[in-house]
């Protein structure tokens, strides 16, 4: 993707792809997955890692992508994107948990473990900003798991 993106053909004889991309070298190639092979390919083609999870968890596959990314002899470091899932307000973290178990409803019991990572109090949004910063994140998602317009205030009012 990257030659295609810089304006080369995909193989020969084809013609360019297009339209071009609207910056130079084209999109960001965040990596995500759990597994160390997947954590590992960030070094070899990805631009860095996108991982929801807790603050340890996230830690730990950062480290694993720094390795590889050093074993590919990249300069820096890979950037770095958690996610978060988050519910605020009146009987946020039951309507937010049962969202995730629906969604997740594939994973059967493992849908318990991300339905207990969803971030219900504004002490909790607040701990994570903290949790996640002292890790080097550069960037953090929260993805709302009640589909009200007044999440994204009630977040809003609790970001620096």
């Amino acid at each position: 993707m990257k030659r295609i993106w810089s304006g080369e053909t995909a193989e020969d004889g084809a013609g360019p792809v297009g339209p071009p991309p609207s910056q130079a070298g084209g999109p960001e190639i965040l990596i995500g997955g759990s597994s160390q092979v997947s954590i590992r390919r960030v070094g070899r083609w990805g631009d860095g890692l996108i991982l929801p999870g807790t603050p340890d968890s996230v830690r730990e596959a950062y480290e694993i992508a720094k390795e590889s990314w050093k074993a590919e002899g990249r300069e820096g470091t890979p950037r770095l994107v958690g996610a978060a899932y988050y519910a605020l307000g009146p009987d946020a973290g039951d309507r937010g948990s049962e969202y995730i178990h629906d969604y997740y409803s594939f994973m059967g019991p493992a849908a318990d473990y991300v339905a207990g990572s969803v971030i219900s109090t504004p002490d909790a949004v607040r701990a994570a900003i903290r949790d996640f910063s002292g890790i080097g994140m550069d960037e953090l998602i929260f993805w709302p798991t009640v589909p009200d317009l007044d999440q994204v205030d009630r977040l809003a009012e609790l970001v620096p």
